[in-house]
């Protein structure tokens, strides 16, 4: 009897001209972001990606919910403190989007790697922006914490794009692998812990002294915002040069 081993192989339409006509507002990364979302799409990743996005934070909530109502007190975890976790499990999601697909072809293409870097971010926010908006507004909802869902809507989405950005910084497309080296982890800590740990603070605060709580983060997030314009500008020197690959 002779056995045959193959390959699992799937078929596909052509669908590169309509991705590239969806994201005609991404100018001249519109092919880059096409090629991008119709591999995490036809690998079976969009799923994974997004349950992996809002499954943790959904599980930071339930936690906390089972918390209060088995002791029965009011834990002080209001709609600031979720949002100001969004970043930080957005580091997963970003490293799921360098997982599906090897890029050693586009070493012979007029592709550079932070090409692919800026494309990968766009797919990034483009995934978790609306997820994110809508985690902050039901979570505020639910905790009626209205008065507090624009300052959380801001805290999310710009620590969202501060975290996004150190992460593609350091790691560029081998988060998997270059996290666990020390010096990269080391460097990313320090710029993520800090302002997460004064956010985190802050929103514990803000139900005692509003005024000093509310300039806090302001501050902090004014500061994250340039420090997300410095960074996102040292990606292209940091890995134009670099070779795609393992």
């Amino acid at each position: 009897m002779k056995e045959r081993f193959e390959e699992k192989t799937n078929k596909y339409d052509e669908e590169i001209l309509s991705a590239e006509n969806n994201f005609a507002f991404a100018g001249s990364m519109k092919t880059l972001l096409a090629k991008e979302y119709l591999e995490l799409k036809r690998s079976g990743g969009l799923g994974p990606v997004i349950i992996g996005f809002i499954g943790p934070l959904l599980g930071i909530y339930l936690i906390v919910s089972l918390f209060e109502i088995s002791l029965g007190v009011e834990i002080d975890y209001n709609a600031i403190f979720y949002g100001s976790m969004i970043g930080f499990f957005g580091v997963m999601t970003y490293s799921w989007l360098n997982n599906f697909e090897t890029n050693e072809f586009l070493n012979y293409q007029p592709v550079a790697v932070d090409m692919v870097i800026k494309a990968k971010l766009i797919l990034y926010f483009l995934l978790t922006c609306f997820l994110s908006l809508a985690y902050v507004i039901g979570i505020s909802i639910i905790r009626g914490e209205i008065d507090l869902m624009p300052l959380a809507l801001l805290v999310a989405l710009v620590n969202n794009v501060y975290v996004a950005g150190v992460t593609a910084r350091f790691t560029g497309l081998k988060t998997n692998t270059m996290l666990f080296d020390v010096k990269v982890l080391s460097k990313f800590f320090l710029l993520v812990t800090p302002p997460l740990i004064v956010i985190v603070i802050a929103s514990f605060s803000i139900k005692f002294d509003y005024l000093i709580s509310l300039i806090t983060l302001l501050l902090t997030l004014m500061t994250l915002i340039f420090l997300s314009i410095f960074i996102f500008g040292t990606i292209p020197k940091r890995w134009r040069n670099e070779r795609f690959g393992i």
